[in-house]
């Protein structure tokens, strides 16, 4: 992301609450209310025609619940959660949501969450850096040396990231801005909140999916103007 405000979708059926969540939007300068629903099926409609960068969703509504919602999203916005009952937040990392909000909201604490997804969002600056062409990952007890030539991708997992190479995995408990910033930037290319890939490694891309081999990686809406640039698609 740029300068841009971020457009936001909310979707809560108690008509006190999404009001009060348009009137934190409304304050905040880098946030933009692109649509406010009180029923779930409308909200997925809505989002076939026009795709959100920031998504707050109730998790308790009647009939299409907010975990319905993201089970029917094939590639969902960054989504905060938001709901009166603290056990729901066991899902929010299930469904690798950015944050969760506990009704009664407040402002300082929605401040907290919308800032950690305009970070989240900001496109990095890039250059034609490389890497050493190692990293140390640790394993049990042990650093392990991982050539970065051998990763195809890596996957955000809750707290920690999978590195994909060959027909294995490693998991580390790390953050994918902390292995954004270790790999080469002209190797690698971020392009999904949850997803870096090795550029050589992208045998086709259909739509807003990349193949590689028998995987198939979505591309974030944040993410495609870059991919594009560093591609030289035409």
């Amino acid at each position: 992301m740029n300068t841009q405000q971020l457009q936001c979708y909310v979707v809560d059926d108690d008509a006190t609450s999404r009001m009060l969540v348009q009137k934190f939007i409304e304050q905040t300068d880098f946030l933009s209310l692109a649509g406010s629903f009180e029923d779930g099926e409308q909200a997925v409609s809505a989002m076939t025609q026009h795709e959100p960068d920031l998504l707050f969703l109730d998790v308790e509504m009647p009939r299409y619940s907010g975990l319905d919602i993201l089970r029917n999203l094939e590639n969902p916005p960054c989504v905060i959660l938001i709901t009166s009952n603290k056990e729901y937040a066991l899902d929010a990392f299930d469904y690798d949501v950015m944050d969760f909000l506990l009704k009664p909201l407040s402002y300082p604490r929605f401040l907290k969450a919308v800032t950690k997804v305009k970070e989240e969002l900001a496109e990095p600056v890039r250059s034609a850096s490389r890497s050493p062409g190692f990293l140390f990952i640790k394993n049990n007890s042990r650093y392990l040396k991982l050539e970065t030539r051998n990763i195809r991708w890596i996957e955000a997992i809750g707290d920690y990231v999978e590195i994909h190479v060959a027909e294995r995995k490693y998991v580390v408990h790390s953050t994918m801005k902390v292995m954004d910033s270790k790999l080469g930037n002209a190797e690698f290319l971020r392009v999904h909140r949850s997803y870096i890939v090795r550029i050589d490694q992208i045998d086709e891309i259909e739509d807003n999916t990349l193949i590689l081999g028998d995987k198939f990686i979505p591309v974030g809406k944040s993410y495609r103007k870059q991919l594009m640039t560093t591609l030289n698609m035409i």
